[in-house]
């Protein structure tokens, strides 16, 4: 079965990659120039311009990630191909459709949503939350299927005699909370910590840069972002606020929370369901209650080499057994892939042997 991915994002492209290469299979990616939004005209022209180029005979099934905007014009015309079409949603469904009421594009994807060769999957259960319960789409997974990042330091294979080495500050990325709005609240002099991003910061090089910290200080602002699995991958620690003082900050002003400008009860669920506050994945994170929480947290880490040692050991098994568990779900998917295209083959064969007997009676 020939594979491509759609998409307009590195981190979605790396993870979708990793899911094939873990399970041995192929796929094509392609970077798209789709709009954000893409209304319905544009849906049947962009259809129209992957007709020409024959892709629905080069490929058998077509993967979208960030957006799922872009899976419209293989949904909106899903009766003029035998492709199948994979929804995966990593945010919401209908990001990048700002401001704009296209009520047919909800009804649309949840319609499709039940077609026989689509399949709606999240790596997130707010996303899933967000599509299904207020939208109506049809998940083929009644639970998320999370990212599986490649393992590059895998600390569960390590002795608790490994030193180690780290520069003894915090890492910060600055996306979502600018610094300039809690800087005063660290509980840190500014030797104590780097920062870099947005803003007029510089570009960190990879996670191996990260990797050289005591940990990553990071204040969310969605309920799951690509770089947190790649990071984990790379055994690095996070300090996050725990759900109560997440809960407390978002009240502010100056905190930015991809979900607060939906109404209350939203952004809570959203909060609620996010990545940084699913038991499961509790292991993987340093919660601290207060900004004084925040320091006592980290001076654990800093005066203690076997605290770090055991984090990052539990931080790769539970990764190991995400990653298991998230390729099992993702196995059951290609197995129903195939089942399809093989019933499409048969009917392909069928249609055929009926053609030639009627050109032998003619």
């Amino acid at each position: 079965m020939h594979f491509l991915h759609i998409t307009n994002h590195s981190g979605t492209t790396r993870n979708i990659q990793n899911v094939f290469a873990y399970l041995g299979k192929e796929i094509v990616t392609e970077t798209c120039a789709f709009p954000l939004h893409i209304t319905e005209e544009h849906a049947s022209q962009i259809w129209t311009d992957y007709q020409t180029r024959e892709y629905p005979s080069r490929y058998q099934t077509l993967v979208f990630t960030d957006t799922s905007m872009y899976a419209r014009p293989f949904l909106q015309h899903i009766e003029d191909h035998s492709m199948n079409i994979v929804v995966y949603v990593t945010n919401r469904f209908d990001w990048g459709a700002w401001h704009i009421q296209d009520q047919q594009y909800a009804t649309l994807y949840a319609d499709r949503s039940n077609h026989p060769r689509v399949f709606f999957l999240a790596d997130n259960r707010y996303d899933q939350y967000y599509a299904s319960v207020i939208h109506g789409i049809h998940f083929r997974n009644a639970d998320l299927l999370r990212l599986t990042p490649l393992i590059s330091q895998n600390y569960s294979l390590e002795t608790k005699e490994k030193i180690m080495i780290h520069n003894s500050k915090l890492f910060i990325y600055n996306r979502g909370t600018f610094l300039r709005f809690y800087e005063d609240l660290l509980p840190f002099t500014k030797q104590e910590y780097d920062i870099y991003g947005y803003d007029g910061y510089q570009r960190y090089q990879d996670e191996y840069h990260i990797s050289e910290y005591l940990g990553f200080l990071h204040l969310p602002y969605q309920t799951n972002i690509q770089s947190l699995w790649e990071n984990l991958g790379h055994g690095i620690i996070y300090f996050v606020p725990s759900k109560t003082f997440l809960l407390e900050l978002v009240k502010e002003p100056w905190y930015y929370w991809e979900e607060k400008c939906k109404s209350p009860e939203i952004c809570a669920i959203s909060i609620d369901l996010a990545e940084w506050y699913q038991p499961e994945n509790t292991v993987f994170f340093v919660y601290f209650d207060s900004w004084s929480d925040l320091k006592e947290q980290r001076d654990i880490f800093l005066e203690n080499n076997s605290a770090i040692y055991y984090k990052k050991k539990y931080i790769s098994l539970q990764l190991l057994e995400s990653n298991r568990l998230s390729l099992s779900k993702w196995d059951a998917v290609f197995s129903s892939l195939s089942t399809i295209q093989e019933n499409l083959d048969l009917d392909l064969v069928v249609d055929s042997s009926y053609l030639l007997e009627e050109n032998a009676i003619i």
